[in-house]
């Protein structure tokens, strides 16, 4: 609720107050407590609430919830973490997660490459830093899982972008017929796991080496990216693709609801950490998770009551505790983004690729 996580902090806390406004008018009396990680006892006051607040949202750093978890507190209350990934073993058993994934991610991208468009050819180029490696790990195992190949995989040097034409160019196979740009690259699209600000720049290199037909696959980064901005650039982003936790243009019902309460109230329009806040208390509500539960009963009671309506991208458990989440897909757009079309972006791709094939074999052609 302070320090670096801290705005971030309020909006979960205002979701949460809006979800327990909502219950108390429908005659459930629920109690909410919030708890500031940034407090020096904090792990203190964690274990000295009631027995009744059996259920924890949070905390939202990794370094946190290893607090918790190494002080033995996750043995006395069921924690759903508003984290990414949970270690090995972990999940539905020690903790439980609440919070978007790479896997989560990935798999939308997939889903939607493979049974919208029809691709099984890809290829990932990635910053060489931690972050970029592993997700384009995470990319070729998905890939194969699903039925496709990773054709090429390819880094780039984050911090030294002169040099990044250079990369492009190896990456395409960047060749000249006639002194036209036709690339040799056969895959079909294109993972970037990277940030809204490097893909502003890094792409332009793509199709200066003649690559326009790629569907260019991002991460939850470039929805921060592009959030808010009046402005964008998207010449070069027409077969773009990126998934999200938060509707903002077409909201679902609880969505809808939230942003309502919150117009009521004066505030702000929600997004997906106040989404998050609100859905956490409302499922929290439904488990009826007590004193004395144990994983199994945790498992069980997820079973029953994950089937609501979600404000956030709905979320669900496997029947041993294991998260994933039904992520929304976006395309930027001039004034930011909006919710990919599947139609409408199938027949721009063959649009697209069949205009490049044209200029390719124009280009080969015999001049006169």
């Amino acid at each position: 609720m302070s320090g670096p996580f801290g705005a971030i902090g309020w909006k979960v806390a205002r979701g949460a107050s809006s979800a327990q406004w909502e219950l108390a008018r429908s005659g459930q009396d629920t109690e909410v407590r919030v708890l500031n990680t940034e407090s020096a006892d904090w792990l203190s006051q964690l274990e000295a609430l009631p027995a009744t607040c059996a259920v924890v949202g949070g905390p939202l750093r990794t370094t946190s919830f290893t607090q918790v978890r190494d002080r033995g507190i996750t043995q006395k209350r069921a924690f759903f973490a508003f984290v990414p990934q949970l270690d090995e073993g972990e999940e539905g058993r020690i903790a439980w997660r609440f919070f978007t994934s790479p896997e989560d991610q990935v798999t939308a991208l997939l889903r939607f490459t493979g049974d919208d468009l029809g691709i099984t050819s890809y290829a990932a180029l990635y910053p060489d830093e931690a972050y970029g490696r592993r997700m384009a790990q995470l990319f070729a195992d998905k890939v194969a899982q699903h039925g496709g190949s990773v054709q090429r995989s390819t880094s780039y040097p984050p911090s030294r972008p002169e040099e990044w034409n250079a990369v492009a160019a190896s990456f395409v196979g960047a060749r000249k017929v006639n002194d036209y740009p036709v690339p040799s690259a056969t895959f079909r699209a294109v993972f970037l796991p990277d940030g809204w600000k490097h893909m502003e720049a890094l792409v332009p290199n793509l199709f200066y080496h003649g690559e326009d037909r790629q569907v260019l696959l991002g991460t939850a980064l470039w929805e921060q990216g592009l959030a808010g901005q009046k402005k964008v650039d998207v010449h070069n982003f027409g077969l773009a693709v990126f998934p999200g936790a938060w509707n903002p243009t077409t909201p679902t019902s609880a969505g809808m609801a939230l942003a309502d309460a919150l117009r009521q109230a004066g505030l702000e329009e929600p997004d997906a950490w106040v989404g998050l806040g609100y859905d956490f208390v409302r499922l929290a509500s439904r488990l009826g998770v007590q004193d004395g539960w144990t994983p199994a009963s945790v498992n069980a009671a997820l079973t029953r009551g994950q089937a609501m309506s979600w404000s956030i991208a709905p979320m669900h458990w496997s029947t041993d505790g294991r998260a994933s989440q039904d992520l929304f897909l976006f395309t930027p757009t001039e004034t930011g983004f909006e919710p990919v079309a599947p139609g409408t972006f199938k027949e721009r791709y063959e649009r697209v690729r069949e205009r490049h094939d044209q200029r390719a074999r124009a280009a080969a052609a015999p001049r006169q």
